[in-house]
C-alpha cells in the first residue's frame, strides 16, 4: 500500500505554529509506515526561518525537498 498525504501553511515565522499546523494535518502518529518520507516544497523563507528543520526533527523520516516562488507545501509518502 502507498499513502501519499499533502499539507500547507503559510506561517513563516512562527516555527512552532507552522510545524504544529503540518504535523496536525498529516497525523504522522497515525499514517506514518515501515518506509515513509516527506517531500518538502517550500519558500526559502520557510528554511531560513528555521521551520523546515524543525519539522524534520519531529518528523524523524527522511526529508528532501526544494525551494521554489510559488508554491509551500509538504506531500509525506508512506508505504
Amino acid at each position: 500500500m502507498i499513502k501519499v498525504l499533502a499539507a500547507y501553511t503559510e506561517e513563516i515565522d512562527d516555527v512552532e505554529a507552522a510545524v504544529s499546523s503540518l504535523l496536525e494535518q498529516l497525523r504522522p502518529d497515525k499514517n506514518l509506515l515501515k518506509n515513509s518520507a516527506a517531500l518538502v516544497h517550500c519558500y526559502y523563507e520557510f528554511i531560513e526561518s528555521g521551520v523546515v528543520e524543525e519539522l524534520r526533527k519531529r518528523l524523524g523520516i527522511p526529508t528532501v525537498g526544494t525551494t521554489t516562488l510559488a508554491l509551500g507545501t509538504l506531500a509525506l509518502s508512506a508505504t
